[in-house]
């Protein structure tokens, strides 16, 4: 089960990247490209954390940032 998890996650990870592109290039000022870029930027990393917490399985945040 955390295998399949695991994989679905890494599709994830590598699906946000193009849609923030296709997105991006579809904003038109400077603010809204920013915040499309600073979204895509945070689901990126929430997918990363949480794959590397299901690798790890800590007891506590503290454990988790000291692997």
């Amino acid at each position: 089960m955390v295998a399949l998890l695991k994989f679905l996650l890494v599709l994830a990870m590598i699906a946000v990247t193009p849609i923030t592109g296709i997105i991006y290039w579809g904003a038109t000022n400077v603010t809204g490209k920013v915040s499309i870029l600073l979204t895509g930027t945070l689901l990126y990393i929430l997918l990363a954390f949480y794959h590397s917490w299901l690798s790890v399985h800590p007891t506590s945040f503290r454990d988790w940032l000291k692997q």
